[in-house]
C-alpha cells in the first residue's frame, strides 16, 4: 500500500532482455509550450486607438417604486435594481434623485414622504459602497406624468386647474379606474454617477467586457477592435480568464468575422471543445477566401485528424505547404511549422496503425519533423518550446538533444533545468551520464527544496549513478 519500487528483470535463456524502470516524464510550463495554435486576426478592422484601460466617468439610472406605507429601506431592496444594471464594479461619485408621486394627494405630506425614503435609499447605497455619498433630491409632484399618460376619456381632467383634477379624483369610481396609473407615477428617478472601479483585474475584466459589448452594439467597431486587441494581449498572458472571453456578445455574420476570429483565437488558451472547433470552421464559410479562417479551420481539422488512408495525406500536405508561400503564413511561420509537425506526427500514427508499417514513409516523415524543429531553434526557450512538443508526442531522446546545446546557458528558467532533469531520469543510459550529474547539480542550485520533492518522484535506481547520488545525499538530507 505504500510507496515503492519495482525492478522487474526479465531473464530468458541466461540473457536479461530488459530491465524495466519506473517512468515518470511531466508535462512542460505551459510558458513556452508550442502547441498548434490559432492565428489572430491583428487588422480585420481599420483602427488607429492604441487602447488602455483607465478609469471611466458614467451615470447608472434606475427607478425605485414607492410602496403604500413603506418609507424605509434595506439593502434587500435596493440591490436587485443596481444588480439589474449588469455593470462592472464602480464607485459612487454622488447620487441625485427625483422623487415622483401621484399629483392627487396632500402635496406637503406626499413631499415628506419622499423626502424620507429618498433619504433612506441614499443611506443604503451608502452603506453598500461603506462611505459618506453626495446626494441631492428633487420632488416631483407628477402632474406632468399624469397629463402625459391619462386615457381619452379622462382627458378634460388635464384641462382644467390641477385642483379641479384632485378634486375630481375624489370620486371613488374614477380614482379606482386611474389607480392603475397614479400607481406607476410614484418613484424614485435615481441616478448615481460613478467612476469604473479598475483597480484589480478581476474588476479590469468585467469593465473591458462590457465596454467592448457596448461598443460592438453601438456600431464603434474601431473602439471595439481596439478593445479586443488589448484583450488578446491579457489573454496571452495569462491575465483574462475564459469566462470574460466567453461573455463577448458578437453576431455570427461576416461583418464580424475579426471579432469572431479572435474570441476563438482567445479561447484555444483556454482548449477548445468539439463544439468550438466547429464553429471555428464554419467561420470560413462565412468568407472563403479569407486565409486566417482558412488556416484556423485547418488547425481543428488536423486537431481531430484521424488517417485511416494514404491519400489523406497528400491533400492535407498540400494545404498546410501553401501556408509557407503565402502572407499570413511567412507571418506566423511558428505556428505553420507546429501545426505542420502535428501533422508529420498523425501520418507516424497512421503508419504504425499498420500490420505492414511502410518504414520508408515512416523515416522520410520522422527525419521532416526534425528538420522542421531544429530549423527554427536559435535560444534555449525555442529550443524549450520544439522539446515540450516532443516530449507531448513521446519523443524523450530528440526532446533531450533539443536541449543539450542549452542546459549551460546561465539564463534558462527553473523550468527548463527541471524538464531536462526529468527527461535524464528515465533509463539507465540516461541516469548514469554526466548529463544526469549536470542536472542534478543544476537542478539543486537553482531551487533545493523543488530538487529533493522531485528525486522522490523517480525510481531508487537513479542512485546507481554515484555523483548524482551524492548530491541528493548531500542536498536532501
Amino acid at each position: 500500500d505504500g510507496q515503492y519500487d519495482i525492478n522487474l528483470i526479465l531473464i530468458k535463456e541466461s540473457s536479461i532482455c530488459k530491465t524495466i524502470v519506473k517512468t515518470d516524464i511531466k508535462g512542460v510550463s505551459v510558458d513556452y509550450n508550442a502547441k498548434t495554435s490559432l492565428i489572430a486576426d491583428d487588422n480585420g478592422v481599420t483602427t488607429t486607438i492604441n487602447y488602455i484601460p483607465k478609469p471611466e466617468k458614467t451615470v447608472l439610472e434606475f427607478n425605485i417604486p414607492f410602496e403604500q406605507s413603506k418609507s424605509t429601506y434595506e439593502q434587500k431592496d435596493i440591490k436587485p435594481f443596481i444588480d439589474a444594471l449588469n455593470e462592472s464594479k464602480f464607485i459612487i461619485d454622488s447620487i441625485n434623485i427625483i422623487a415622483f408621486t401621484s399629483f392627487e394627494g396632500d402635496e406637503t405630506l406626499n413631499f415628506n414622504l419622499q423626502k424620507k425614503r429618498s433619504e433612506s435609499i441614499v443611506k443604503v447605497i451608502e452603506q453598500m459602497q461603506n462611505k459618506d455619498i453626495p446626494y441631492a433630491i428633487e420632488q416631483n409632484d407628477g402632474w406632468d406624468l399624469f397629463v402625459k399618460d391619462i386615457p381619452s376619456e379622462y382627458k378634460y381632467l388635464t384641462e382644467e386647474s390641477k385642483t379641479n383634477a384632485k378634486n375630481a379624483l375624489r370620486n371613488s369610481k374614477i380614482k379606482s379606474e386611474l389607480e392603475p396609473i397614479l400607481e406607476k407615477h410614484r418613484f424614485a428617478n435615481v441616478k448615481l454617477f460613478a467612476t469604473y472601479d479598475i483597480s484589480t483585474n478581476k474588476n479590469e475584466q468585467d469593465f473591458i467586457t462590457n465596454k467592448f459589448n457596448r461598443c460592438l452594439k453601438n456600431g464603434d467597431l474601431a473602439m471595439a477592435f481596439a478593445i479586443h486587441k488589448f484583450m488578446i494581449k491579457r489573454v496571452e498572458e495569462g491575465k483574462y480568464s475564459r469566462y470574460q472571453v466567453q461573455n463577448l456578445e458578437i453576431p455570427e455574420n461576416a461583418k464580424m468575422l475579426p471579432f469572431l476570429t479572435n474570441k476563438y483565437y482567445m479561447l484555444s488558451f483556454f482548449g477548445l471543445s468539439d463544439e468550438d472547433k466547429q464553429k471555428i470552421a464554419n467561420l470560413e464559410k462565412l468568407d472563403n477566401k479569407n486565409v486566417i479562417c482558412e488556416f484556423n479551420a485547418l488547425c481543428c481539422n488536423i486537431n481531430n485528424l484521424e488517417i485511416s488512408d494514404a491519400g489523406q495525406i497528400a491533400t492535407r500536405q498540400s494545404k498546410i505547404d501553401k501556408f509557407y508561400n503565402n502572407a499570413v503564413g511567412r507571418a506566423n511561420i511558428n505556428k505553420v511549422d507546429a501545426l505542420n509537425i502535428a501533422f508529420q506526427y498523425k501520418i507516424l500514427d497512421f503508419i504504425n496503425s499498420n500490420e505492414n508499417p511502410d518504414e520508408a514513409l515512416m523515416e522520410t516523415t520522422y527525419e521532416k519533423i526534425k528538420s522542421i524543429a531544429l530549423s527554427n531553434i536559435n535560444d534555449w526557450k525555442k529550443a524549450y518550446e520544439v522539446a515540450s512538443s516532443f516530449i507531448e508526442y513521446g519523443d524523450y531522446e530528440f526532446a533531450r538533444s533539443v536541449m543539450d546545446p542549452y542546459i549551460s546557458d546561465d539564463n534558462v528558467s527553473e523550468d527548463f533545468i527541471f524538464t531536462y532533469l526529468n527527461l535524464y531520469s528515465i533509463d539507465e543510459t540516461t541516469y548514469t551520464s554526466k548529463k544526469f550529474d549536470l542536472a542534478c547539480k543544476l537542478a539543486a542550485q537553482k531551487n533545493r527544496t523543488r530538487f529533493c520533492s522531485e528525486i522522490k518522484t523517480y525510481s531508487y535506481l537513479i542512485r546507481e549513478n554515484v555523483e548524482a547520488k551524492n548530491i541528493i545525499c548531500n542536498e536532501c538530507k
